[in-house]
């Protein structure tokens, strides 16, 4: 996920939920979080999923961009794995969502303003 100081909680969330919005990517983390004892490739995840290597590199390649995948070189490999602080830090930022979306931000979601500067949704 991004971490930069430019960025709100929100479009953090906003950016990961962009990349996670697609049925083929989803199926790759559960993929790759359901065989971590095997080392994974893009070969094997498209075979898996029954799609052409291009298609599964350019999914795998958006997952990258928001750090939820991390990649080793063995060999000639290229072998994915999910990244899980990151997954936790999704799931860390959509409980803190839920669990202030109930309440007023007393800044009016202007979030240059708040003293944490991060907005709570």
């Amino acid at each position: 996920m991004l971490h930069t100081d430019d960025f709100t909680i929100v479009h953090e969330l906003a950016t990961t939920l962009q990349a996670l919005a697609d049925p083929i990517r989803l199926k790759i983390i559960r993929i790759l979080l359901s065989r971590t004892k095997e080392t994974l490739s893009v070969t094997d995840v498209s075979r898996i999923l029954g799609i052409s290597q291009p298609a599964a590199s350019q999914h795998i390649k958006a997952l990258k961009t928001i750090g939820i995948l991390n990649v080793t070189r063995d060999s000639n490999r290229m072998i994915y794995t999910v990244n899980q602080a990151a997954v936790f830090r999704f799931k860390e930022v959509w409980d803190d969502l839920y669990a202030k979306a109930f309440t007023v931000c007393p800044y009016d979601m202007r979030c240059t303003e708040c003293p944490a500067k991060k907005t709570c949704a």
